[in-house]
């Protein structure tokens, strides 16, 4: 298991909000070329499990409602790190 520090944009109307935070992803979190699977780890995020992407928006949107949901960055934590990480609550 590896740990990664994700930045995911919300898009809430006309507001823009990041938020930082630490995920343990394992390799069912994973899609068949390596990358992240954004799905996956937003429905953990949002706790929704009918996201759906949009293609014109380009955002995960949860049905009849006006969020999105969008992964701006990963970086993989060395484990050294994630001690500290954990003390600052990040």
């Amino acid at each position: 298991m590896k740990h990664y520090l994700i930045t995911i944009t919300t898009y809430d109307g006309d507001y823009e909000y990041l938020d930082t935070t630490v995920f343990a992803l394992d390799n069912t979190d994973f899609t068949s070329d390596g990358e992240i699977d954004n799905l996956k780890v937003l429905k953990f995020y949002t706790g929704a499990d009918d996201l759906a992407y949009d293609e014109l928006l380009r955002i995960y949107q949860i049905p009849h409602c006006h969020r999105g949901y969008r992964i701006y960055t990963t970086r993989e934590i060395e484990e050294n790190d994630l001690p500290i990480l954990r003390k600052y609550s990040i």
